[in-house]
């Protein structure tokens, strides 16, 4: 006999469809043909305007009007920095950016133009503060003050390198875990060992050394 106050089920219903718990603020299943809402979850749009990460952690893609003097950059597979650069705007033609490269690798500095908002690609650098520890020929041993880990670097990436002491902190520029470059201290301490004997005619005041 059917109970009585129990809801009359119709043909074709499940015996267990009315024990489902019901679903909390989401939308109905319209089949096959119906409108879906959203999209995969977790995909991010990627606004424009933002730098292009896609072409490796180590390198951004900017723009000319984004240059810096200091910028590295890959240019056909060298790595040159930004010694200098001048934004140009003719009376007639397309503006175009002026640059100074220097080639971190050979040293020599070349010329280039390129278009006003032409994309470059920018590598990202690391500065590290190390500390030098003695010269042996045209190598420079430095050590990471951090890590304690040593390295060896040319005496020619270093600026007035006959001025640097031991144990004086020197900033080292990496780009891609190696370092190109030493920068000394503004200020460093040097003690005056030989000085030539003062000859009168020499000066126009008194000569009062030695």
């Amino acid at each position: 006999p059917e109970q009585r106050g129990a809801p009359r089920r119709r043909h074709g219903d499940h015996d267990r469809a009315g024990h489902l718990p019901g679903g909390r603020g989401g939308s109905a299943h319209r089949g096959p043909g119906g409108p879906r809402r959203g999209g995969r979850r977790g995909a991010l749009a990627h606004p424009q305007g933002t730098e292009d990460r896609g072409i490796g952690r180590s390198r951004v893609a900017i723009t000319t009007n984004d240059l810096k003097n200091g910028y590295v950059l890959d240019i056909d597979g060298d790595l040159v920095s930004v010694v200098s650069f001048q934004h140009v705007k003719p009376g007639k033609g397309g503006a175009f950016v002026r640059t100074k490269l220097k080639n971190m690798a050979s040293g020599a500095v070349v010329e280039r133009t390129f278009r006003a908002g032409e994309k470059v690609e920018r590598v990202t650098t690391e500065t590290r503060t190390m500390e030098f520890l003695y010269r042996d020929g045209d190598q420079l041993f430095l050590m990471d003050k951090t890590s304690y880990e040593q390295i060896a670097i040319d005496a020619a990436a270093v600026d007035s390198v006959d001025l640097l002491a031991p144990n004086t902190d020197v900033q080292v520029l990496f780009v891609r875990e190696r370092a190109f470059r030493a920068e000394l201290p503004t200020f460093v301490e040097l003690a005056v060992v030989r000085t030539d004997p003062g000859v009168k005619g020499d000066t126009v005041s008194n000569v009062t050394k030695p």
